[in-house]
């Protein structure tokens, strides 16, 4: 789960890319890459955000606690699964 200000996605990590910008007093952007599901349409999306508006991320073993008894490579494998 990635939470952004009031809005929640739950997605896979594909990547983070740190751009150079052209913008002296703005060295580079960091951007986090996303893949989940649309709100709306309901079809798979990569979304694009900056790094910064992430509040907070949390994996399936996390979201539950750390109480499950299943191993952490398992609950990774079915956090794929969105």
């Amino acid at each position: 789960m990635f939470y952004e200000d009031d809005k929640t996605y739950r997605g896979k990590l594909l990547e983070t890319r740190i751009i150079t910008s052209t913008v002296s007093y703005i060295p580079f952007f960091h951007y986090i890459y996303i893949s989940c599901n649309d709100e709306i349409s309901n079809h798979l999306i990569i979304k694009i955000m900056y790094i910064d508006k992430i509040k907070k991320a949390e994996t399936l073993g996390q979201i539950l606690g750390n109480k499950s008894k299943l191993p952490d490579d398992v609950l990774s494998i079915i956090d794929e699964f969105f």
